[in-house]
């Protein structure tokens, strides 16, 4: 037990703490800039988009924060908007309570738009985008288990990309982008 405080090992060692914390943040908005051009890359192979809007998208991706409000891919000659999400689930197999919360959040604007979105997304394909961040069995646990709490809640999800791209404008696709 430590009977008086001594602040020349506190303060250095709170200061180091700060700074991983700082660099563990930057390092996050990379990881989501990266999880943004495989999911863009993803969309060119299931011929969602070509090559000229591939370019385009990441081109804006590049140009806009990883902490911008509004949607983290956005196309609107080709009515696509996704939010991408790089969550390592809580529970090993599920996504915790804040993180369902957070990603409801995001379900939520797309069905409904964002507040600061000025853009009208109502006949847009909608897609939430996770980046595995387990193996594929362990994650896709977590994604079922976070599909079965939103359809609780009335939330119109679909674990899948149609596979003849008939997407219905009332759903929200919740996909993983592939890292390999």
């Amino acid at each position: 037990m430590i009977n008086k405080i001594d602040s020349n090992l506190i303060r250095p060692l709170l200061a180091d703490l700060i700074n991983i914390k700082q660099s563990l943040s930057r390092l996050n908005g990379t990881i989501t800039k990266l999880a943004e051009l495989a999911f863009i890359d993803y969309l060119r192979e299931r011929n969602l988009i070509d090559e000229i809007d591939a370019q385009e998208c990441a081109k804006n991706s590049a140009e806009v924060s990883a902490y911008a409000n509004g949607y983290d891919i956005f196309i609107s000659n080709r009515k696509i908007v996704a939010e991408i999400k790089a969550l390592i689930p809580y529970e090993v197999t599920r996504f915790g309570g804040a993180q369902i919360q957070s990603l409801e959040k995001d379900v939520k604007g797309l069905l409904e738009g964002k507040a600061k979105a000025q853009e009208d997304i109502k006949d847009f394909v909608k897609i939430l985008a996770l980046l595995p961040t387990q193996d594929e069995k362990t994650f896709s646990k977590a994604v079922e288990h976070l599909i079965e709490n939103l359809k609780k809640k009335d939330y119109k999800v679909s674990a899948k990309l149609p596979e003849n791209n008939s997407f219905s404008k009332d759903y929200v696709y919740v996909v993983t982008i592939p890292l390999n």
